[in-house]
């Protein structure tokens, strides 16, 4: 009889602490039971979900440091790039203030710029003609944008008349007007698919005229030297040159601009006195 009652208290002592397992594991399971699979049993799924979850606190301790570390090469990256670029910015400037120390003034393109602004003047005081057919007469005048000489071919008739062959006849009344209105005092007349330009005789009117004409063309090169002028010194300030070499350089423009206005002034006076004695 004893030996039943000791059998049958072992029994439920076992009953008692399976069930506590049970529960034990049970709680757990519901705990983790997101992270876990349902189709496996409370004990299996509770070892899974243990290694689950301690291999995930690894990975994401892992990760965090991973993190830590990328952070702290990116921060030391760009402090070396900002050190960088401002030591490249001072390199450049440098190099900047050195250019300037050793670059040169192209004084010969100025010379060029005041060479052509002469001969633009000289290519209008070719057409201001008194007393003489000359075809160069005839080049400055346009029609629209265009040059009459490309309407025809210009020859001289006699010395007080040129001529005009029209490539194309339909084009004589553009011609002729373009050669009314160029104010040089010109008398053209149709003949066929030619237009005869008789150059007038001088008149003190016409003379005085022609000197006006010569007059503007001179104070508008005169305008552009000054033009010029202003942008070389205005070149030559930027080169930041010593003092000495600044005044030596400023001298040089002056003498180009002393030069070509010289120029120009002895054109208008050849220009001024050939209008008056032809």
């Amino acid at each position: 009889m004893s030996f039943l009652i000791r059998l049958l208290k072992v029994s439920r002592r076992e009953t008692f602490i399976t069930k506590a397992k049970k529960t034990t594991y049970k709680t757990k399971f519901q705990t983790i039971q997101p992270y876990c699979s349902s189709s496996l049993s409370i004990r299996k799924s509770v070892t899974v979900c243990n290694n689950f979850t301690t291999n995930k606190l690894r990975s994401y301790s892992t990760l965090l440091h991973l993190k830590e570390t990328i952070a702290t090469r990116k921060k030391e990256k760009s402090n070396k790039q900002q050190s960088g670029s401002k030591k490249g910015k001072r390199d450049v400037d440098d190099e900047d203030e050195d250019y300037k120390q050793t670059a040169e003034l192209d004084l010969t393109r100025y010379g060029n710029q005041f060479k052509a602004t002469i001969d633009s003047m000289m290519k209008i005081y070719t057409g201001l003609q008194v007393g003489r057919a000359e075809p160069s007469l005839l080049e400055n005048i346009k029609i629209g944008s265009t040059p009459i000489s490309k309407f025809g071919s210009i020859s001289l008739r006699d010395r007080m008349a040129l001529l005009i062959s029209l490539f194309d006849p339909s084009s004589a009344d553009k011609v002729v007007r373009a050669l009314r209105e160029a104010e040089l005092g010109l008398n053209p007349t149709v003949d066929g698919p030619m237009i005869i330009v008789n150059i007038p005789k001088p008149t003190q009117e016409f003379r005085d005229s022609l000197i006006k004409k010569a007059s503007d063309a001179k104070e508008n090169a005169k305008s552009a030297v000054r033009r010029i002028r202003k942008d070389a010194m205005d070149d030559l300030k930027k080169l930041n040159k010593p003092k000495d070499e600044d005044k030596r350089l400023q001298n040089d423009i002056q003498k180009l601009v002393d030069q070509a206005n010289k120029k120009i002034d002895d054109a208008f006076k050849q220009k001024e006195n050939d209008i008056k004695k032809a």
